[in-house]
């Protein structure tokens, strides 16, 4: 959905066109008391949490953490792995926002604006009714494109209202491009179903653990942990396909049985490949 607009940051503008794309409004509901698992998650995109009731921890993969509670939004960054933990034995419901903003110019080259991992905007309860509002109309599988659109366009203001106040900019660091050339090699490599470290290792000239330390240093994340992303992005991907056979998204991930694979789904989705397939549907405007 393109949009026009400025947002305010603290370090620089931003240019004066970008392009707002919703992907999901997930809404996570954990009884009181329930088990919450220590599952590691990877996140694929600009991600903020709303905690609606109870607390969680959120607990990053390079050692940040935070907590979301009603009186705060949790921004977890593109590329990041975590967890997330009870912080009270209270009932536990969440929604979530997913997008994408794009800007029309080549912005990598100047920066990342970014939200705070934690932050508290003002009348937080009216923006919770928006987004309880705006998850009837995402979820509602007779809604019309208009009505989706609508929504969009409300949480495109809603976060637009959060950059102006909370955003900033990150400046680029020196590209590596060494490790952006092994970044490639590893997105080819997603649908194999081994990760050989030592052979990206010795493209690199690097040993094992120079090779770990830098390809983190450079992307955010292992380099076996952005396989498994790119994998799970791929097989995301196929199961949106009409007339795939979970078996043969099996099969295309070089996975032994269709059993390994889904197990694998599970842990690293949440949910297994036949839910996702039934649901994904309403992550398309």
């Amino acid at each position: 959905m393109p949009s026009s607009g400025r947002i305010a940051v603290r370090s620089m503008d931003i240019p004066d066109r970008f392009a707002f794309r919703l992907l999901t409004m997930p809404n996570p509901r954990h009884p009181a008391g329930a088990f919450i698992g220590d599952r590691v998650a990877i996140n694929h995109n600009l991600h903020l949490i709303h905690v609606l009731t109870g607390a969680l921890e959120f607990r990053l993969g390079d050692g940040r953490r935070a907590v979301g509670t009603p009186r705060s939004v949790v921004s977890i960054p593109p590329f990041q792995t975590y967890t997330c933990h009870r912080k009270t034995d209270d009932a536990i419901e969440m929604i979530n926002i997913h997008f994408h903003l794009h800007w029309d110019d080549d912005w990598s080259r100047k920066g990342a604006l970014v939200f705070p991992l934690s932050f508290e905007p003002e009348n937080l309860p009216r923006c919770h009714r928006t987004l309880r509002s705006c998850l009837n109309v995402w979820t509602d599988g007779n809604g019309t494109i208009a009505n989706r659109w609508r929504c969009a366009l409300r949480l495109h203001q809603l976060i637009a209202g959060y950059g102006s106040r909370f955003a900033f900019v990150i400046p680029p660091r020196p590209a590596d491009q060494v490790m952006q050339e092994v970044r490639l090699e590893i997105e080819q490599a997603a649908t194999r179903g081994d990760f050989q470290a030592a052979n990206f290792a010795s493209r690199a000239s690097l040993s094992i653990p120079q090779f770990n330390r830098r390809f983190r240093q450079a992307h955010g994340l292992s380099p076996k942990s952005y396989w498994q992303h790119c994998r799970l992005r791929l097989a995301r991907e196929l199961l949106k396909e009409q007339g795939r056979s979970v078996k043969e998204v099996a099969e295309a991930l070089d996975f032994s049985n269709p059993y390994y694979f889904s197990r694998w789904f599970r842990q690293l989705q949440g949910v297994p490949p036949s839910e996702f397939r039934e649901h994904c549907d309403q992550s398309m405007i």
